[in-house]
């Protein structure tokens, strides 16, 4: 798995430059932060408002965001905290209390 930064996932959400480039690597499978949805949303309204995208476009990077989030695996805060000596930790996500956001309980462990 490969860490991806939210500005580097937004790339796979509008089409950009490097869209193509990025596409190739999602293979090798995306771990990101908890937080990185809120900040792809962010990212989508915010060209949006500055005319960037139009509203087809902007509906279209948010499907794809959900489809995109729905496959990455997410780490938390407990897992950034965790001391690297240990030499492995693990990454979850759940499903928030009001049913949205990826499956419940998915788990892998680096080592």
């Amino acid at each position: 798995m490969v860490y991806w930064d939210a500005s580097a996932l937004v790339s796979l959400c509008i089409e950009e430059e490097s869209t193509q480039q990025l596409q190739r690597l999602l293979a090798d499978g995306i771990v990101t932060w908890a937080v990185s949805r809120v900040e792809i949303a962010s990212a989508i309204e915010r060209r949006s408002r500055e005319n960037d995208l139009s509203p087809e476009a902007r509906h279209g990077a948010l499907v794809a965001l959900g489809e995109l989030a729905e496959a990455w695996t997410e780490i938390h805060e407990a897992a950034r905290d965790a001391p690297a000596t240990r030499g492995r930790f693990d990454a979850t996500r759940r499903r928030t209390r009001c049913g949205v956001g990826p499956p419940p309980w998915t788990r892998f462990r680096l080592r």
